[in-house]
């Protein structure tokens, strides 16, 4: 299986699990009416084991890291891969320079190739400048190297929202703090021209100390706000 067929695997298969029995078949009507062979291997994995998502590998098969520990991306080098995925690879860095760890999102050459890819990787990168707010993860620097565009951003310490809800239910002033101040980042981003569009328990990561951090804006969709009108950046706006 491709990294991007077990991308798009694991998203159904999540969405699926998230629904009541009576209401998977309408959803996958919908989400593979174009793909028949996607639907069937989510119904394999759903008929075969009460516990499809345990069943369905949790990370996806996927070349080498297109960074080693040791690498230098100017003041910054590579200490470990933390992750990878559909919109790249996350690796722990320290900044030389400030001695302090950071995180380094990078697109492989491989997948710099696909347009799609890329320009979702350039699209976050150009919400995530937009944006400081205590409630979005901070980005510090946008760089290339090898042919491979990368982000530095904040290093988090914590889990994302999904994996917190499945340890079980958040309690009544949990729910309310964690909602607020998604509110808050949301209404930061807006008011920055921003819409993240994207916005799942995935996407939300709860650090170590109860923050709450909205992350990934690949899918994001940048406005500027002129004479009362939005209009999609890259297209001037009249202001006469």
């Amino acid at each position: 299986m491709t990294p991007e067929r077990w991308e798009k695997v694991h998203d159904v298969l999540g969405q699926v699990l998230e629904l009541r029995p009576e209401k998977r078949r309408q959803y996958l009507d919908d989400a593979c009416a174009n793909d028949p062979s996607l639907r069937s291997e989510v119904e394999s994995l759903l008929s075969s084991d009460e516990s499809a998502r345990s069943s369905f590998p949790q990370s996806p098969p996927t070349p080498p890291a297109a960074l080693t520990k040791g690498t230098k991306l100017g003041d910054y080098e590579i200490v470990s891969l933390v992750g990878s995925g559909g919109m790249g690879e996350v690796h722990r860095a320290r900044d030389t320079k400030l001695k302090c760890e950071v995180a380094i999102k990078v697109l492989p050459a491989y997948w710099s190739r696909d347009p799609e890819r890329l320009q979702r990787f350039e699209l976050e990168a150009r919400a995530a400048a937009a944006l400081n707010h205590p409630n979005i993860t901070s980005i510090f620097h946008v760089g290339q190297h090898d042919g491979s565009p990368y982000l530095v951003t904040e290093l988090l310490q914590g889990e994302t929202l999904r994996e917190r809800l499945r340890k079980g239910p958040l309690r009544l002033r949990e729910a309310l703090d964690f909602g607020v101040e998604i509110a808050r980042g949301l209404g930061a981003a807006h008011d920055a021209g921003v819409i993240h569009r994207d916005l799942k328990p995935e996407n939300i990561f709860v650090t170590k100390d109860g923050r709450i951090k909205i992350l990934d804006f690949a899918l994001a969709k940048l406005t500027v706000i002129c004479c009362n009108r939005q209009h999609l950046l890259g297209t001037p706006p009249s202001c006469a």
